[in-house]
């Protein structure tokens, strides 16, 4: 059985068999790991806080046939305060989601880091929430290839055309009208998230 430890960001936890759970966690050296945490859907579970979203804790795998078990874990940052707040939750769930899906296995500890950041963002800033989220995946995209020179202004924006996606930007137009059609956020809250 091989041991392996990480900082790490749970994506998203799953109830397995009766007593456990299995977790997806965003590693900046391993990309995401699917996991199993033992016993924690117990009253008395110790590693409850090890699947809570919006948290960075230092995990403790071990690897056995394929299969990894979170054995121990540390917090080293709690961001619960993004739970206090609807929109910066609804916003930090799709920052969450978008990167299970948008990372796959291979390892980007700037996304990482910048994930951990924008995290901070929603739970201890004014920035408005939504605007944290399209920086966030703006940087994503660019991150897994989809935009090129991202440079910091939002104006760089990928479109989100299934056939166009690749390469393509966002001119400062495009931004304004989506959005205008949100209604959620405003073009000069955009413009502070570039201060992330």
């Amino acid at each position: 059985m091989e041991t392996f430890i990480t900082e790490g960001v749970v994506l998203r936890a799953s109830d397995y068999k009766d007593y456990d759970k299995l977790v997806k966690i965003f590693t900046p050296g391993r990309a995401v790991v699917t996991a199993a945490v033992k016993g924690v859907r117990r009253p008395a579970a110790k590693l409850k806080f090890a699947v809570q979203p919006f948290s960075v804790n230092e995990y403790t795998f071990a690897e056995k046939n394929g299969y990894n078990t979170v054995i121990g874990c540390s917090p080293v940052r709690t961001l619960y305060e993004i739970t206090y707040n609807p929109d910066a939750y609804a916003a930090g769930s799709v920052m969450l989601e978008s990167t299970e899906y948008g990372v796959g296995e291979i390892p980007m500890p700037e996304v990482f880091a910048f994930l951990v950041r924008s995290l901070g963002k929603l739970a201890y800033s004014d920035i408005q929430p939504y605007a944290v989220c399209v920086r966030y995946l703006a940087e994503l995209l660019r991150a897994a290839g989809y935009g090129r020179e991202y440079g910091g202004s939002i104006g760089h924006i990928v479109s989100l055309g299934p056939d166009e996606l690749k390469g393509a930007k966002a001119t400062a137009a495009d931004v304004r009208r989506l959005a205008a059609e949100a209604g959620e956020f405003f073009l000069h809250d955009i413009k502070s998230a570039a201060l992330l």
